[in-house]
């Protein structure tokens, strides 16, 4: 189908020819499902000045798809339109909306299109695309020196993304031959200590020594050719920067991360000696969230979120694949919760399999943000010192937190002195070394914040695992 259906340009004050304030709008006739869609011109007053032509009130039959010279625009019927907070009642309802912001253009969902005229204005399209009747929004900012460089544009509040199982499946197939499938076993002593059958995801294995990789690789994978050869960044204190560090390595893949000024200093040297570039900056992690995006923008890489890019969740969720393969019966996975990426991947996958295994989220008392997002609208917290320093975020990821809404069955927190005991037991009885942020899961069994399970034979239990760089 060809035609134009909207279109907004540069343009100075010329009453009668379709500008208003600047922005010129024209809805031009086009062929829908085989009928003409014809536009009408109309007098509209904006902003108290009239005599403004807006040329509107398409006729389009059905939902149809209409491509241009920028992408494919989906119309609807039944839309309202505000130009300078004036309604412009015209029959099209765009899925992807526009949102003028410092002159430049962000889309989101929804009913309604409000274009906000302002000095500096490039040319926006409507870019969407309608697939077996769903409407899937694609952001599209414009490229302009205007853009927010502290907005990562897959993580937007307004409009979070989910994953499907399909992504994680997706992702299973494609990182198969980079990662390890750590084994998931029985651990006898603590099972014997507990009353339950208990065991250990161990992805202490991996080759950076967490189920961070898993993620990282998948999104690199993803990349098309043009990003890869642009690079990826992105902000990580440990795990994350490990991870996408060497998979960038393997994949051929450059590699830069924004590292806080606290970050230990050999999860810096690992990074250097997979090849990434390492800059420090920041005295937390925010700061280096906020420079890595400018930076991405800036140099034209693409920036990968350590635990809410959709890509890097998808990855994660394989890890609750293979705990359903590896150990069958389970009744509960217990995850470890920071920024919420793994459990959420996790409830995907175990929720769409399994639907009666328990999904467990344990955070550390010292920073819930988790728990803080589902009740507090994601206030931003002050991490505080703690052994599971890799689960202390301000805020939990925007995406995350929407893809495990409504599949988490329980999310408890557990105090410093249990982390430290549950460190200890698995040193003892494991023979694992294993960060704190790995051993929430056992704090949350052995301080008894997790009563239904303890005690009853026949329950079993798995916990993820991941082991500190040494």
């Amino acid at each position: 189908m060809k035609g134009e259906i909207a279109k907004i340009a540069e343009g100075k004050k010329d009453h009668g020819n379709g500008e208003v304030d600047g922005i010129q709008m024209k809805i031009d006739s086009s062929r829908v499902n085989g009928k003409d869609a014809n536009s009408v011109a109309k007098d509209a007053t904006v902003n108290g000045k009239d005599g403004n032509n807006v040329e509107k009130n398409a006729t389009v039959n059905g939902t149809n798809t209409t491509e241009n010279g920028d992408g494919i625009n989906t119309i609807d019927k039944n839309a309202t339109t505000t130009i300078n907070g004036t309604p412009d009642e015209r029959p099209l309802e765009f899925e992807a909306a526009a949102r003028l912001r410092r002159g430049s253009v962000y889309l989101k969902e929804s009913g309604s299109t409000t274009l906000f005229a302002e000095n500096k204005l490039k040319t926006m399209s409507l870019n969407s695309s309608l697939k077996d009747g769903n409407k899937d929004t694609v952001a599209r900012p414009d490229e302009d020196d205007s853009v927010d460089p502290l907005v990562d544009p897959v993580c937007d509040p307004k409009h979070p993304h989910k994953i499907e199982f399909s992504d994680i499946s997706m992702a299973a197939f494609s990182i198969r031959d980079g990662i390890v499938r750590s084994p998931c076993t029985k651990s006898h002593q603590l099972s014997a200590a507990l009353g339950i059958d208990l065991f250990f995801k161990k992805e202490f294995l991996q080759v950076t020594g967490s189920f961070k990789e898993r993620g990282a690789r998948f999104a690199l994978l993803k990349l098309n050719e043009s990003q890869r050869k642009g690079g990826a960044i992105a902000a990580s204190a440990g795990n994350h920067a490990l991870a996408l560090a060497y998979h960038g390595s393997q994949l051929g893949i450059p590699i830069t991360v924004i590292m806080p000024i606290f970050a230990p200093l050999m999860k810096v040297s690992c990074c250097r000696g997979y090849g990434a570039t390492v800059i420090q900056h920041g005295h937390n992690i925010q700061e280096a969230k906020e420079y890595g995006f400018k930076y991405a923008r800036d140099h034209g890489m693409t920036y990968i979120n350590g635990f809410d890019h959709p890509d890097v969740v998808s990855g994660q969720g394989t890890v609750g694949l293979e705990i359903l393969e590896e150990v069958k019966n389970v009744d509960a996975i217990i995850v470890p919760v920071g920024g919420g990426g793994l459990v959420a991947g996790i409830a995907v996958a175990v929720k769409t399999l399994k639907p009666e295994v328990q999904v467990i989220g344990v955070e550390a008392e010292s920073c819930p943000s988790f728990a803080n997002a589902m009740y507090h609208k994601n206030m931003p917290l002050e991490p505080e010192s703690s052994l599971a320093d890799g689960l202390a975020v301000p805020t939990v990821g925007i995406n995350a937190l929407y893809i495990a809404n409504g599949k988490i069955d329980e999310l408890v927190s557990v105090c410093e002195e249990s982390i430290a005991l549950s460190i200890l037991r698995l040193l003892e009885m494991e023979k694992a070394v294993v960060e704190g942020a790995g051993a929430v899961g056992l704090a949350a069994l052995i301080s008894g914040k997790l009563p239904q399970l303890i005690g009853k034979r026949g329950r079993t239990c798995g916990l993820r695992l991941i082991r500190p760089t040494l």
